[in-house]
């Protein structure tokens, strides 16, 4: 019976087979970097058939598609299976907002819900696998609901990579943070941001527009976040593998 895996509760989602969530071992990846494909897609039921079709078209087999606003509440009945993918989210009371995670179905991974974001405003996800090089590999998604005061966010996301840094764990985070970054030398809450993640070795992956539209200017308010520094790792992760944004409107 396949199965979908959601914050705080299990239920099982009968409407297809194709998607397996397994509680036994399956292979681990070597390192985080040799095998990521990353995608950020919005809105989840409207853009599935996209997303998969894309996979199809151009053999792209990520280690994990991360969803920064899935708009699915908790008893959802779409369909939103992916073959090869197990599927874990943390749902959303309202219209908008909520997060997932399509991961590859080889990967080894337990949910990390000890670190999500803890405000009615934010929505979080965050998984861990194990490397070959034995640090824990967190992959997270987060969506910051525009309507919500940011300094709050900042300080608590800030929070967030100190203790991944602390303890030992690299990372890579994403997600729609609704912060125009493109602003940073505009705005002293962007520059204040971005400097203070840099001052905890956290890094940005993007300084150009994630989104395009006739009718707005382009900006920057999708994000991804890391903190591994090593020029070989970085290299491969941006440009030998896959690492791609999505914005579907």
């Amino acid at each position: 019976m396949a199965q979908t895996v959601t914050i705080g509760e299990q239920k099982v989602c009968p409407e297809s087979e194709s998607l397996k969530f397994s509680t036994t071992p399956t292979p681990q990846v070597e390192n985080p970097s040799d095998s990521d494909s990353t995608a950020l897609v919005r809105s989840l039921d409207k853009n599935k058939h996209e997303l998969g079709d894309f996979f199809q078209m151009t053999e792209v087999n990520p280690t994990f598609v991360a969803i920064s606003e899935t708009k699915l509440k908790p008893n959802f009945i779409v369909n939103i299976n992916i073959p090869g993918f197990n599927f874990v989210h943390n749902p959303s009371q309202t219209n908008t907002g909520g997060v997932g995670l399509y991961i590859n179905s080889k990967l080894t991974y337990r949910l990390r819900n000890d670190l999500n974001l803890q405000h009615v405003g934010y929505k979080s996800l965050f998984i861990e696998t194990p490397t070959s090089s034995g640090k824990p590999f967190v992959i997270g998604v987060i969506y910051h609901h525009p309507t919500h005061a940011f300094p709050p966010f900042q300080d608590e996301f800030i929070k967030l990579v100190t203790h991944l840094e602390n303890k030992n764990c690299e990372y890579l985070i994403g997600g729609d943070f609704n912060c125009n970054l493109l602003k940073y030398h505009e705005q002293s809450s962007v520059t204040n941001f971005v400097d203070s993640l840099a001052s905890c070795g956290c890094i940005s992956l993007f300084n150009k527009p994630t989104r395009f539209s006739k009718n707005c200017t382009p900006s920057l308010l999708d994000h991804i976040y890391t903190n591994i520094c090593d020029e070989k790792k970085m290299l491969e992760l941006l440009f030998i593998k896959f690492l791609i944004i999505y914005q579907f409107l």
